[in-house]
């Protein structure tokens, strides 16, 4: 007899810094829900664990039970066109995809502090966004272009968490680009059909959880919660080590390095948080092309809300 292989039975696929650590931690919370453990293994993106591994059970805690679904959280699984073709493979045409956005210029700038907050971007906010294109058409050429530049010029340090995680490792750079839902979406609504795949926002989820919630559980066939998550309780903000702010230290990697060592020593005692800062503020100029960049995008975030 054949040994069951075990997949997850949902995604939720996308879109990275729109709230997906927070959601995935709150479907936990459901009895029959189970998140991977690490939430994101990054599995149907990377090659090199999509062979080494011939299914989820190195992601499972404990024994999964047959009226459990396990879920998949790797929230930039949107942007890896090869994991579409994998899951479709190894979980079927009618696996179940959520999405949940929030206003793309937010979410353009946090990914751009994402990643600088962990070394990997040493440009300037302006040097990346202050000149980005207004026209949807030609936002991915540029950036694709700049982020080639960038990596020879040593601006970009792609380290293991991009480099050896994704076969598309230069996807997390694309910061404007992937802020371009309803590109992205469609073409996992063409893949997998419309009915498999439920579009969220941030914003929905904050104002009214309880009915978004209850559509979560239609959508995946199971009960409706008996005690809802609490949606005050958020995870994974972007909250910046206040050394990756400075120009003259993020692009010294003797200094560093240094600063590294301090942080790394607050925090064993309990004092990183004294070098941790919130993003700074945006400059106007480069917000304003952001908007005007992202009109039809607000567009489509308004017609999703109008759904619930």
């Amino acid at each position: 007899m054949a040994k069951k292989l075990i997949f997850p039975d949902f995604f939720i696929a996308g879109v990275q810094k729109c709230g997906t650590t927070s959601l995935a931690k709150y479907l936990d919370g459901h009895p029959k829900l189970v998140l991977t453990n690490p939430k994101e293994p990054s599995y149907f993106g990377n090659s090199d664990k999509y062979v080494a591994s011939e299914d989820y059970k190195p992601y499972i805690e404990g024994k999964l039970k047959d009226d459990e679904l396990l879920f998949d959280a790797t929230a930039s699984t949107v942007f890896h066109d090869i994991a579409m073709s994998r899951i479709k493979e190894k979980c079927g045409a009618d696996t179940k995809l959520i999405f949940i956005l929030k206003d793309p210029v937010e979410r353009t700038i946090s990914a751009y502090y994402h990643v600088l907050k962990h070394g990997s971007e040493k440009r300037t906010l302006d040097e990346v966004l202050g000149h980005i294109p207004t026209n949807p058409n030609e936002v991915f050429d540029y950036e694709k272009t700049r982020f080639v530049k960038a990596a020879k010029a040593k601006e970009i340090d792609l380290q293991e968490r991009y480099l050896f995680n994704f076969d598309n490792f230069p996807a997390p750079f694309l910061y404007a680009y992937n802020s371009l839902y309803s590109k992205q979406i469609k073409k996992f609504e063409d893949y997998f059909g419309k009915k498999n795949i439920l579009v969220l926002t941030l914003e929905q989820l904050q104002e009214k959880p309880e009915p978004i919630f209850d559509e979560i559980c239609k959508f995946l066939g199971v009960a409706k919660f008996t005690k809802y998550p609490d949606t005050s309780l958020r995870y994974n903000k972007t909250l910046i080590p206040i050394y990756q702010l400075w120009p003259i230290v993020r692009t010294n990697a003797f200094l560093e390095k240094c600063f590294q060592w301090i942080y790394k020593v607050l925090s064993k005692i309990g004092m990183g948080s004294l070098m941790l800062s919130k993003t700074p503020d945006t400059p106007l100029r480069i917000t304003d092309r952001l908007n005007k960049l992202f009109e039809d995008e607000c567009k489509y975030i308004k017609k999703i809300e109008k759904q619930f």
